[in-house]
């Protein structure tokens, strides 16, 4: 098994956290409401396996 590649960034008042290669995905799967929440994440899957995560303010995650 191989380290997945991860990166964290700091955006003023939000924190960005990206784990895995979101390229290749078939589905995404959000959690939170982006219009109204401002912790989210957004989930990629390949034929319903996560590949990838983005999320906004939400320590621990992905």
């Amino acid at each position: 098994m191989s380290a997945l590649p991860w990166s964290r960034s700091d955006q003023y008042d939000h924190k960005l956290r990206i784990a895995g290669l979101n390229n290749g995905y078939d589905d995404i799967v959000l959690s939170g409401d982006p219009t109204s929440d401002r912790n989210r994440t957004c989930y990629y899957l390949r034929q319903g396996e996560p590949v990838a995560a983005d999320s906004v303010n939400r320590p621990g995650t992905p």
